[in-house]
C-alpha cells in the first residue's frame, strides 16, 4: 500500500501565510476606518467648541417701547458673529408662579444698531408691571446665551 500524502509543507506554508496576511490587512483595514471616523467626529467637535468659545455677547438693556413690545439690546464683543435663535422672557411676581409673557417667536427679528450692538423686538403677551421681576435670556444657534434679570 502506498503512503498517501496531502498537501506538501511549501504549499501548506504559502496557505497560511496567505490566510494571515488577508485577515492582517483586513484589521488594519477596520482599525483605519474607525479611527478616521473618530478623527472627524473629534474635529467637528473642536470646531463648534472653537466657535462657541469666539461667540460672546451679553444683554446690556431691556427697554418698554409700549404695552406690546419690549426692545431687548444686546452688545456682542466675540470674534464670531452672532445669529440668535430663540428668545425667552420669564416674569415672577410676588407669590406667584413664573409665567412666560412672550408670543411665540418663529425667528426673531435682529436689527444691527451699532458696529456691536444689536437690538430684538419683542411682542409681549400682557403688560410687564413695575411688582415683577422678569428675566430675560437670548441663545445663539451654537447655544450661548446671555440672561439679563430686571426687577423692582
Amino acid at each position: 500500500m502506498k503512503p498517501r500524502r496531502g498537501v506538501s509543507e511549501i504549499l501548506a506554508t504559502m496557505m497560511v501565510l496567505m490566510i494571515v496576511s488577508s485577515l492582517g490587512v483586513m484589521l488594519y483595514n477596520i482599525s483605519l476606518s474607525n479611527l478616521s471616523n473618530q478623527q472627524s467626529n473629534l474635529s467637528s467637535s473642536v470646531e463648534t467648541q472653537k466657535g462657541m468659545a469666539q461667540e460672546r455677547f451679553e444683554i446690556i438693556d431691556v427697554i418698554r417701547r409700549n404695552d406690546t413690545h419690549v426692545i431687548v439690546y444686546y452688545v456682542n464683543y466675540g470674534s464670531a458673529n452672532v445669529n440668535i435663535s430663540s428668545v425667552y422672557l420669564e416674569c415672577i411676581g410676588r407669590g406667584s408662579n413664573p409665567e412666560s409673557l412672550i408670543l411665540p417667536m418663529p425667528t426673531p427679528t435682529v436689527k444691527l444698531i451699532l458696529d456691536k450692538v444689536s437690538s430684538i423686538e419683542l411682542p409681549v403677551i400682557r403688560t410687564i408691571t413695575d411688582t415683577y421681576y422678569v428675566t430675560f435670556k437670548i441663545v445663539s444657534q451654537r447655544g450661548v446665551s446671555s440672561e439679563l434679570q430686571i426687577g423692582p
